[in-house]
């Protein structure tokens, strides 16, 4: 899936942080933030890049605002936000 699951961000972990975090494997298609539920959803361009995130963060602790989260792929297809037209 190119569509990433994080769970345990911190509360004050925003679109603009995920996406440095993940810039590094690949360009960010769409950002999904749940603050309320402190989850995200990154749609990255490419299954190769998150792949490469998640082959890298399963050696390596996750960290975004000096909190360990989890990542895992997600059973979405796409991202869809609220300035989307679709209504997923």
């Amino acid at each position: 899936s190119k569509v990433l699951y994080f769970r345990g961000l911190s509360p004050d972990t925003d679109e603009g942080d995920l996406t440095q975090f993940c810039s590094p494997f690949g360009r960010v298609a769409a950002v999904l933030r749940l603050k309320e539920k402190d989850q995200a959803f990154v749609e990255m361009e490419s299954v190769v890049a998150s792949t490469a995130i998640l082959s890298f963060f399963s050696a390596n602790q996750a960290l975004i605002r000096n909190t360990p989260v989890i990542i895992a792929y997600s059973s979405r297809k796409q991202v869809t936000t609220n300035n989307s037209s679709s209504s997923t």
